[in-house]
């Protein structure tokens, strides 16, 4: 199918829309890393997360269980790095877990 001269490709539509509309990327942002984090870290982790928030590139991850709350402060740099490679157009300068 050809384009007319008006037509846009749909990935550009979107992209301009998202770039326009800053609370829809950050909704959707929010989104992502919420999945990847359930993803990532599986079901178990995931039950002991009260929730993940993304905010002002620093995310941060309550959880319910003390102990699992210190395994993942020795692991903050693990935990990045599994962002950049995993979501490499969101900017993750800290984490705090709490």
């Amino acid at each position: 199918m050809r384009l007319k001269k008006n037509d846009f490709p749909i990935k550009d539509v979107i992209k301009a829309f998202m770039s326009s509309n800053n609370k829809t990327k950050e909704g959707l942002e929010q989104k992502r890393i919420q999945a990847f984090w359930k993803e990532r870290f599986g079901k178990t982790i995931s039950s002991y997360t009260d929730r993940v928030v993304y905010r002002q590139q620093t995310l941060f991850i309550y959880l319910k269980s003390s102990s699992l709350k210190q395994e993942l402060l020795m692991g903050r740099e693990k935990i990045m790095e599994a962002y950049k490679k995993a979501l490499p157009d969101i900017v993750i300068k800290e984490i705090k877990i709490k």
